[in-house]
């Protein structure tokens, strides 16, 4: 993942990683946010798809939070308005 995150960097591309296998959920989440909590990749733009069949009731997402204060902390790129 740092590999990709760091090429994914130096050309500006958002990374989204889609987590395919329900058993591998909480190994998916543990490595995206561990990884992304690094310092070196505090810029980079990346998100998580967690699909919308997950079979257990699953409380609210497990990078809800982490996210969030990923996105306080970064530079605005472009407001809605210039879209």
């Amino acid at each position: 993942m740092r590999l990709l995150y760091r090429e994914a960097e130096s050309h500006g591309t958002f990374v989204n990683l889609d987590m395919e296998e329900y058993r591998d959920l909480e190994l998916t989440v543990t490595a995206f946010k561990r990884v992304l909590a690094e310092a070196e990749f505090s810029s980079v733009a990346a998100g998580i798809v967690l699909q919308a069949y997950l079979p257990d009731p699953t409380p609210p997402s497990p990078t809800s939070s982490s996210g969030l204060r990923r996105v306080s902390h970064a530079p605005v790129a472009q407001s809605r308005s210039d879209w």
